[in-house]
């Protein structure tokens, strides 16, 4: 194998442990959570919790040094394990978002009432070796390890679903994501054993280099490159694979639905970011000739976006609701890579730049809205049902507050961080060329204000006049101290965005 491939330098096993630390710091915290929890009796002991969340912190710390080291050479990013793996800016700045959703998850499950009195050291476990598999997920460089990350990612997060055995919702939510991610899996090792067919290569950018030298678009490409799309479309819930996402959502306890809906699917654009980069290039015609290929995500988005937002109008569940708002957000953020232009590559610069902007402020607010609905769980008979969320407002103004926070940035309102992201995205959007795309995405968000305001008027407009029938509800200082932490960055990141679209432009400009 050469030293190079493209722009990257290839790596043999030994030169590449010294980049591969965070992933295994978290294996290795993994292991020290099982043990924890093996060494104690007691059916609420949170001794596997705090050794898993000092796990991520160290991960955390070990990421952010491996993103200050210079690389070796001229290189642009390294491909570790003889090209397994890449380590480059794009990889480091999705694995800072997992670990940071994961963080907040695991201090919501710490205050969740959704497992009752029974063991929570493997649930834990679960969520540190899912976010390990996320960090493959986002630096998968090879087809096999495309595949088997996605696997190792989707096995752990049936098991996460279903952790309930007791609750039939929740059993039968684990039971219908893995049938969907079934079919969806065998789709994508099909797509994924055709390329490889006609390339001989497994490596991304070695495929992309022989796809390039081709004359013309051949069939067996486009329906290769369809299957695998179709497996990273079932990730992110985009339209036709998102049938297991409301039941899902809605099924699984509140904090793995928290997680599901921001790491995974993150995950799942990275994963989208760096195939299409790497396999199709910037300049796609080579490859898929007459195929249009922005043109088909912006299809694709404009259907997600507003199939999501159509159906989450007719929920009367909170967490039906936004497993659709999260629909719709997916075809958000595919506005961003359907910009990615075959001929400028200023503009694909612009559309990646959104999609990752993007994804950060919607892990802020998406998990919010959803840390509000864990802390009602405690004080409401069904926290779920949008009609109990009335007087809320006088009832509990801080989860109140916070929740129209996290509404008005989901729905793109100034001066909240959603509108700073959507901005991004229109942005690129429009600089391809696509307005009717823009023109679809500003309607959708008009429909997403309608049903995000049916909460809003539930929480300040709707209940009773008298007190004494609307007792006030109290909630802990830690469940206030973590909304507040939510609800600081989707606020603050409508105004003062200036850092992380830095750190966004530094992940993304290497590309280009």
């Amino acid at each position: 194998m050469t030293d190079w491939i493209g722009s990257y330098r290839v790596l043999d096993t030994v030169a590449s442990v010294r980049w591969f630390v965070p992933e295994i710091v978290l294996f290795v915290a993994f292991t020290l959570a099982i043990l924890a929890d093996l060494s104690t009796d007691r059916p609420g002991s949170l001794r596997a919790a705090w050794t898993v969340l000092l796990g991520l912190l160290a991960a955390l710390v070990a990421t952010i040094s491996s993103m200050g080291g210079s690389l070796p050479g001229d290189a642009k990013g390294l491909l570790l394990f003889r090209g397994a793996a890449a380590f480059d800016p794009l990889g480091s700045y999705f694995k800072l978002l997992f670990l940071v959703a994961t963080i907040f998850v695991v201090v919501l499950a710490m205050r969740s009432r959704d497992f009752g009195r029974r063991r929570m050291g493997e649930f834990y476990a679960l969520l540190l070796a899912v976010a390990a598999g996320l960090f493959l997920m986002a630096g998968s460089a090879h087809l096999l390890m495309l595949y088997l990350s996605l696997e190792f990612v989707s096995y752990l997060s049936y098991v996460l679903v279903g952790y309930v055995k007791e609750d039939r919702r929740a059993s039968e939510a684990s039971l219908k994501y893995v049938l969907y991610g079934s079919v969806s899996s065998g789709a994508m090792i099909f797509g994924l054993s055709i390329l490889y067919g006609l390339t001989g290569e497994m490596n991304l950018l070695k495929v992309g280099q022989v796809l390039a030298t081709r004359a013309g678009a051949e069939p067996a490409i486009l329906v290769s490159s369809f299957l695998v799309l179709a497996g990273i479309g079932y990730k992110i819930a985009a339209v036709p694979f998102h049938f297991w996402c409301p039941d899902v959502y809605e099924g699984a306890a509140t904090p793995v639905t928290a997680f599901l809906s921001v790491a995974p699917k993150a995950a799942g654009f990275a994963m989208l970011c760096r195939f299409t980069y790497h396999v199709f290039g910037v300049n796609m015609s080579p490859v898929l000739g007459a195929v249009d290929w922005p043109m088909v995500l912006a299809v694709v988005s404009a259907l997600t976006m507003t199939l999501g937002n159509v159906i989450a109008i007719q929920q009367s569940n909170i967490k039906r609701m936004l497993a659709y708002s999260s629909i719709a957000h997916a075809g958000y953020l595919l506005m961003g890579l359907a910009s990615v232009d075959r001929l400028s590559g200023t503009t694909s610069e612009r559309g990646f730049f959104g999609v990752l902007f993007y994804l950060a402020v919607y892990l802020f607010m998406n998990l919010g809205a959803f840390a509000v609905v864990l802390a009602l769980r405690e004080k409401v008979a069904d926290e779920e049902r949008i009609e109990n969320y009335r007087g809320l407002g006088r009832r509990a103004p801080l989860l109140a507050v916070t929740m129209a926070i996290f509404l008005f940035s989901l729905t793109g309102i100034p001066p909240f961080a959603g509108f700073v992201g959507k901005f991004f995205l229109f942005a690129a959007v429009i600089d391809s060329g696509l307005y009717w795309l823009a023109i679809v995405g500003i309607l959708n968000s008009v429909f997403a204000l309608y049903y995000y305001a049916r909460v809003l008027k539930a929480m300040y407009l709707e209940g009773s006049t008298d007190p004494a029938s609307m007792p006030s509800i109290s909630i802990s200082r830690s469940h206030s101290v973590l909304l507040v932490l939510l609800a600081g960055p989707t606020l603050l990141l409508g105004i003062f965005w200036g850092p992380l679209a830095s750190l966004v432009s530094d992940s993304v400009s290497y590309l280009f």
